[in-house]
Parts: structure tokens; C-alpha cells; sequence
């Protein structure tokens, strides 16, 4: 007989509130939960529910105020029905003004709910055997158990992902940072060490504020191209000044490819291009590329580094306007936006932006974020500090070693 109201004193009903004020049948079946483990995980996950810390530090009152640990639906109702005055005085002093604000928005995300009384005051009475409570239900908190649970879960596994992407990005950046030193004290020519000290600057600065999973990846991804790139800019003389003789070997095989590319450059520059075909045989075909879709790298190297690429090629990959082509099917495979490659191509140009996404795909597993990465070396082109050319020699090496 005794009858829950779902509307509060004197305020404004709205269909949020009148979702999470609306009792239900099953509410008195549900399971008792222990109201600080509930309070817990809830703290953990406060971000899905929109929450505060004042605003837990209320809700923290509020359960305060329960009698027993347990908050059990089929021992009786879960309603508190403290004064102002009396939460105000759990919260160390907090205004009353203040505690108003964060309660409404407790009410407001669902996790407690209003049980008015006709005058809005609220009390517990006894009317013979019937008891009528009326002030703050907390079922919201055993019905949205589960909720609450999946939230802390969520939260404390980015938690995680976080802090393992700050810590294998200060490795990165430690490492480059050595790699800077060594490349400045072997005097090489091959990239602005100076730009690359400005980025490490930039990556320390931006890890002292609070980064999301995504900006961390797309710096992750950053550092991985800018490692690639200064490893390769190191000197070839250092390098085989410590090697043993079989070593002496494979360093007089790379210079050899070297030499063969400079001169696969030469015979580009008179519009001969040499690549293999399906048997793995050279042939030598005059090239059709236009002003827009030139390319610093040999195709011939490009390849025979990048073979991944010719998948998405249906005639095969004979100029430089088949490599744009297969690059545009590509593209949307590797889950990179139309936006991201439509700046590639106007920075970079149609050529040099097709290079990269060969390189990326020889490499596709091990970027995590691809559109990221390519955004990232747009930035980079457009302030002149990156070229296609390393990373393909990059992928020459790895695919001779």
C-alpha cells in the first residue's frame, strides 16, 4: 500500500531524472554489495559518470550515514534522510550552497535518486506497521553495480596503457637523445640534428602535462620514424671501423647498393627505370611520371625495399603513376582518413606522399596509429625536416640483413 514518489519537491522534472527516479520491480531482488567497495571502484571510474572529487566527498556522506556496511535492497529500503546542517558537518564545514551543487549532480548522474516527502522535508515515520522514509535512495548504487564495476576496469586498464606509453616514450627519447650525441661526433651531413633536439624538447615539455592514450600514440609512432631515421643518418665509416671482418663484408655490399642506387638515380633522371618483374628479373622500362608525382627515390630501390606494395598494383608498378595508384588503394586498407592523405599529398606531393605509404605498409605492423603517423610526417615536410629517402634505405638494409 505504501506508494515511492518519483518527482521531486519543487523542482523541475526532467526525463533523465524521472529515468533514474522510476523504482523497479526488481530492485528488492538484487544482491547486498558492501558500500565502500561499491564507493571503491566507483572513485576509480569516476570519469564515465562525469564526477568530481567534491562530488564523491558528498556521496561519501551520504553512505556515512547508512547504518550498516552492507547496502541490502531485501532487508528494507537503502533511503538517508540526513539534514544539510548534518552533511555539511561530515564534509569539514563545507557550505551549504556548495554541498547543494555537488548533491544535485550526484542526483543528476544517477546514482542516487530524491524520495521527496509532501512538504520536501525528510524523515522516517512509522505508521503502525508501515514505515514511510523519505530523503536519498541509494539502490542506484546495487543496480548499477555492475556499471560501476566495468568503469573501473576501463579506467584503471588506460591507467596502465598511460603509464607503459610514458615510460617506452622516455626510452625512445633517451635513445635519441644518444644518437643525436654520436651523430654530431661523427660530424654526419644526413639530417638536421638540430630540428631533432627541438623535438625532444617538445616531446619532454608535452609529458609533463596529462596526455590521453591517443596524443601519447601519435607520439610514440613519431619517435619511431625519427629513431628509424637518425639510426640510419649514422656514419658508415665509424660503423666500419668497429666491425670484424665479416662485418667489413656486409659494409662494403651496402656501399655497393649504395653506388648501384646512385646510379639507378642517374638512369631515373634520363627517364629509364629498371625494376623486377614477377620471376625476379630486370627490366628496363621508360618512366611517365609527371612534375607532380616525382619522387627523390629510386624505384628501383623503392622495390625491391617495398614489396608489400605491389599487391594493390593490378598492372604492376612500372612508373611512378602506378605507385600513386596502388598507394590510393592502400590507403583506405590501412585505416588512414581520405583528410590525412589528401595533406599528404599536398605537402609532400603525390610521389614522395606515395614513397611513404609503401614504407608504412612494408612496416604496417609495427605502426600502431597509421593516420597519426602519416599527420605527424606532414608536419614535419611542411617545416622541411623530413624525406622519404632514409626510411627506404631503412628498409633496404633491414631486408638485406
Amino acid at each position: 500500500m505504501h506508494y515511492t514518489p518519483i518527482t521531486p519537491f519543487r523542482r523541475t522534472v526532467t526525463a533523465a531524472l524521472m529515468e533514474h527516479q522510476e523504482p523497479t520491480e526488481g530492485d528488492l531482488g538484487l544482491e547486498a554489495v558492501d558500500k565502500w567497495h561499491v564507493f571503491r571502484e566507483l572513485t576509480t571510474g569516476r570519469a564515465a559518470f562525469g564526477l568530481s572529487h567534491r562530488d564523491l566527498a558528498v556521496l561519501q556522506a551520504l553512505l556515512s550515514f547508512h547504518p550498516t556496511r552492507d547496502l541490502d535492497p531485501g532487508a528494507g529500503d537503502l533511503i538517508v534522510f540526513p539534514s544539510n546542517k548534518s552533511i555539511c558537518g561530515r564534509l569539514n564545514g563545507m557550505p551549504c550552497s556548495t554541498m547543494r551543487r555537488h548533491l544535485a549532480k550526484l542526483v543528476d548522474s544517477g546514482l542516487i535518486t530524491r524520495r521527496d516527502s509532501p512538504n520536501g522535508k525528510r524523515y522516517r515515520r512509522r505508521y503502525g506497521p508501515i514505515q514511510a522514509s523519505y530523503g536519498f535512495d541509494l539502490t542506484p548504487l546495487v543496480v548499477r553495480g555492475a556499471e560501476i564495476t566495468k568503469a573501473a576496469k576501463q579506467a584503471q586498464a588506460e591507467g596502465e596503457r598511460i603509464k607503459y606509453l610514458r615510460e617506452q616514450i622516455s626510452l625512445m627519447r633517451r635513445d635519441l637523445t644518444a644518437l643525436v650525441d654520436h651523430c654530431r661526433k661523427a660530424k654526419t651531413q644526413k639530417m638536421d640534428l638540430a630540428a631533432v633536439e627541438n623535438l625532444i624538447d617538445q616531446v619532454s615539455r608535452t609529458l609533463r602535462r596529462k596526455l590521453t592514450v591517443d596524443k601519447l600514440e601519435a607520439i610514440h609512432s613519431e619517435l619511431e620514424v625519427i629513431l628509424s631515421e637518425t639510426r640510419a643518418a649514422r656514419s658508415p665509416v665509424e660503423t666500419t671501423e668497429m666491425s670484424t671482418s665479416d662485418v667489413h663484408s656486409e659494409q662494403h655490399i651496402q656501399s655497393s647498393d649504395i653506388n648501384r642506387s646512385e646510379k639507378e638515380s642517374e638512369r631515373i633522371d634520363d627517364q629509364v627505370v629498371v625494376f623486377e618483374d614477377a620471376r625476379g628479373k630486370p627490366v628496363t622500362r621508360k618512366s611517365d611520371r609527371t612534375t607532380d608525382e616525382r619522387s627523390s627515390v629510386p624505384m628501383a630501390l623503392l622495390l625491391s625495399s617495398c614489396r608489400e606494395i605491389a599487391a594493390f598494383a593490378e598492372n604492376g608498378i612500372r612508373s611512378m603513376n602506378d605507385l600513386v595508384r596502388a598507394a590510393e588503394r592502400s590507403v583506405p586498407m590501412m585505416g588512414i582518413s581520405g583528410d590525412a592523405w589528401m595533406q599528404a599529398k599536398s605537402v609532400m606531393g603525390a610521389g614522395e606522399a606515395s614513397v611513404v605509404i609503401a614504407a608504412m605498409l612494408e612496416r604496417f605492423e609495427e605502426i600502431k596509429s597509421p593516420g597519426a603517423y602519416l599527420r605527424s610526417l606532414c608536419i614535419r615536410a611542411g617545416n622541411g625536416e623530413f624525406s622519404c629517402v632514409p626510411m627506404v634505405k631503412a628498409l633496404a638494409r633491414r631486408r638485406a640483413a
